[in-house]
């Protein structure tokens, strides 16, 4: 799945950056909401080009858009964000977590470009598009968005080997020590016995549960 990010979250709009667009693996290779990868909500990004001199928009050629290249024919291009942003990797490069997916289908197999309304109803972005990140605040995450699922108290870091994110630090840490860039809230899992679970747990450690989840605060 593309979603990391579960619904329950606290944050201020005023921590929200809208400038950037995912610079994903593949380009603009099929993405849709049955897929996982760094296209998912709940990704912990950095910014890759902050260059202003490129303006606004940017125009590509891309096959998602069909044939490009009939002769004598005027061009269909691609409209993007040229400003990127890309997984984390360490806190020092650590923007924020992704709010939505970006996907160019959907499970239908249709481009999203065609029908923008199924975006919305997908909780997602179109590539190229503007991905909200948000760099404060309170969210919950699945397993799915740690290298190490992290004990309650404990501080999260950007991992520096599973770009994109979130790595335990052992033990607990005051505030005073301003170590990390989250804090781990409270933990949970959901049992077996409330049938299939869309947020399926991605670890083997327990056959009666279907998910682990944290509640995190956000501190970028």
């Amino acid at each position: 799945m593309a979603i990391r990010l579960l619904p329950f979250r606290q944050y201020n709009e005023q921590d929200v950056v809208n400038l950037f667009s995912l610079d994903a693996e593949g380009g603009m290779e099929s993405k849709t909401p049955t897929d996982s990868g760094t296209h998912d909500a709940g990704v912990l990004v950095g910014v890759t080009n902050g260059d202003l001199a490129e303006g606004p928009t940017n125009y590509t050629d891309a096959s998602y858009m069909g044939k490009v290249n009939y002769p004598h024919v005027g061009k269909n291009q691609y409209p993007v964000v040229p400003l990127k942003i890309a997984p984390a990797t360490g806190n020092a490069s650590a923007l924020g977590v992704t709010l939505k997916q970006t996907l160019t289908h959907d499970e239908n197999g249709e481009k999203l470009i065609y029908y923008p309304q199924k975006a919305l109803e997908l909780n997602a972005v179109r590539s190229g598009d503007a991905v909200p990140v948000l760099s404060r605040g309170v969210i919950t995450l699945d397993d799915s968005a740690f290298e190490t699922f992290p004990e309650v108290g404990q501080y999260l870091d950007a991992s520096t080997s599973a770009p994109g994110k979130f790595n335990a630090i052992g033990g607990t840490v005051s505030t005073s020590d301003n170590l990390g860039i989250a804090h781990c809230l409270a933990t949970g899992e959901r049992a077996a016995d409330y049938g299939t679970d869309y947020f399926a747990d991605s670890t083997s450690d327990s056959i009666t549960e279907t998910g682990k989840y944290a509640i995190i605060k956000l501190k970028l």
